[in-house]
């Protein structure tokens, strides 16, 4: 049998409310709170039980406590408590909760909350539906005294208290003015406490953003060590920080906060730089928590999220294009370096040329002379040979570094294919390449600069000769196809990734060791296919090698003539 309870009194008011108010600045979580503050409350009412349904960030949740068993304490969610579109049963049964909600959402007849002193003796409580119709509902059996009162701060209801007890007229007027009041700061305590709580995520979020932007401003900090700090700045911010881990990805690689544990529970945003898509942030809980808005996240959460992703895109952004202008400059120095060297060998290549004229020309004379030993004419003969050879590759060095006037004429495109081979046989031979050629014959002349051409061949096929080390497989097919021709070279090295594939032709850009490239190759082959009036193709897959398929027309184009 429940205790005789007191009446209450000022004192009891008084202490009551400043226990309520204390717990509530403690800023203690919502079931902590509550298991505080309705321990006081059954303390006070000596009832059986005491509930209390209130709104905790995006549901309503269920709290009862009860004198029957020391410490019995217990919440649970409760699926659609704040659905306003809720109907009661038309056999105008009732229990607990519906009156709870009829209170909640204001639908009882010319109450605003509802106090049953003895609920055998009561009437039918008078209810009012969606569209107004007055209807009648009976009182749930089993139970003595009730009180259900609103939680409001304001004109908004956070929540319902209820105190039911097992006999009659154990509350009386006195005691339901006393918990009316009690509810009423129960409101006050809850709505201060929300706007604590609210206050303090709101300093974690903007701390996080903080921390972002101030690690975007130290220039002398590593791309990598910043987006490692960056994943364990994150964590912090969100509601359950204690089980919260971060990872960001960005072009396949992974940067995680120290006790990262991927989960089911994760909360992603995609990261694009640039407006592309470049990889994600991503949030995951170790636990199972309660359910929010997006599982066990908030919707801030993701927007505190978005704004990182957003930050970081811009950090990203910017600490790239110091890279790359920090590279072109490198490169610039670099690209003038060769033009000097290219410049010097075409002057050499001048030089050479004179003397390496008389020595051929005295041999080929001296080849004349009667009764010349076998010996000196086949020495002589080596020597021709060796000369005109010699000749034909400063020839062929001077048409590549443009010492030639540029002209368009009909060009032999598999002449030109085997020119190249040939000149570049030592470094194919050295890189353990094995050539193919599938050279479509009687393909007619393309009217074309030879020397721009060459210069095609050159850069295709030491680019894939470098992207086979050590060795591989190269194969060189020409076709005609209409009016048009078209050359394909292909590899069997390395590949390509999309993202590369995609800034292959930009200036300066190259995937190449210091000293194996400029990244200037491609950028030049695009521009003199195009002044051809030509296109160019690229089919790679990483591992799968490589295949650049260059189409030019037979006829000259009408504009364009005469292109560096």
């Amino acid at each position: 049998m429940p205790a005789r309870r007191k009446k209450t009194s000022h004192s009891d008011f008084r202490a009551l409310t400043t226990d309520i108010l204390r717990h509530a600045d403690e800023g203690a979580i919502i079931g902590d709170y509550l298991r505080d503050i309705m321990s006081a409350i059954v303390e006070s009412a000596a009832c059986p039980q005491v509930r209390i349904t209130v709104a905790d960030l995006t549901r309503f949740y269920r709290f009862t406590r009860t004198n029957t068993i020391a410490g019995n304490f217990h919440f649970a969610p409760i699926p659609g408590f704040g659905d306003p579109s809720f109907l009661p049963p038309a056999d105008g049964v009732s229990d607990v909760e519906l009156l709870e909600r009829l209170v909640h959402f204001g639908h009882l007849d010319g109450r605003e909350d509802l106090f049953v002193p003895d609920t055998a003796a009561a009437q039918a409580i008078a209810m009012r539906d969606g569209a107004g119709e007055r209807r009648d509902l009976r009182l749930p059996g089993g139970i003595g005294s009730l009180l259900i009162l609103p939680i409001r701060y304001g004109a908004e209801t956070l929540g319902i208290l209820t105190l039911v007890a097992d006999r009659a007229g154990f509350f009386d007027d006195n005691d339901a003015d006393f918990y009316r009041n009690i509810a009423a700061v129960i409101g006050i305590a809850r709505a201060h406490r929300q706007a604590k709580f609210h206050l303090r995520e709101r300093i974690k979020e903007l701390t996080c953003i903080y921390r972002i932007t101030k690690l975007g401003s130290d220039l002398d900090r590593s791309l990598d060590g910043l987006l490692r700090e960056a994943a364990d700045i994150i964590p912090p911010a969100f509601l359950f920080p204690e089980a919260a881990s971060c990872r960001i990805l960005l072009d396949r690689r992974s940067y995680t906060s120290i006790r990262y544990n991927p989960s089911k529970h994760a909360l992603p945003v995609e990261l694009r730089i640039n407006g592309r898509p470049r990889g994600l942030i991503e949030v995951s809980y170790s636990t199972d928590l309660p359910t929010l808005d997006k599982g066990p996240f908030l919707n801030e959460e993701r927007s505190l999220l978005e704004a990182v992703a957003k930050e970081l895109s811009v950090i990203i952004q910017r600490k790239e294009a110091e890279e790359e202008k920090s590279a072109l400059q490198s490169q610039l120095l670099h690209a003038d370096r060769l033009v000097t060297v290219g410049q010097l060998a075409a002057g050499m290549a001048h030089e050479i040329n004179e003397p390496l004229g008389g020595i051929l020309g005295f041999a080929q004379l001296i080849q004349k002379t009667p009764d010349l030993p076998e010996q000196v004419i086949r020495d002589l003969d080596k020597i021709v040979k060796a000369a005109i050879h010699t000749r034909d590759i400063i020839r062929k060095l001077m048409l590549f570094s443009r010492q030639m006037p540029p002209r368009k004429s009909p060009t032999d495109l598999n002449e030109r294919v085997s020119s190249c081979l040939d000149l570049l046989e030592p470094r194919i031979r050295k890189g353990g390449v094995r050539v193919v050629t599938e050279l479509t014959p009687d393909i007619p002349p393309i009217v074309a600069d030879p020397a721009q051409i060459h210069q095609i061949l050159v850069n295709l096929v030491v680019n894939a000769v470098q992207a086979m080390s050590p060795g591989g497989t190269l194969t060189i097919r020409s076709a005609r196809d209409g009016e048009r021709v078209s050359l394909a070279v292909e590899d069997t090295g390395c590949g390509m990734t999309a993202e590369t594939k995609d800034r292959i032709f930009v200036p300066f850009f190259t995937t190449k060791d210091i000293g194996e490239g400029t990244g200037l190759g491609l950028s030049v082959v695009l521009g003199i296919v195009t002044a051809h009036g030509g296109d160019i193709k690229v089919e790679s897959e990483p591992g799968r090698g490589s295949r650049f398929t260059v189409t030019l027309p037979i006829a000259a184009p009408e504009k364009g003539e005469d292109h560096d």
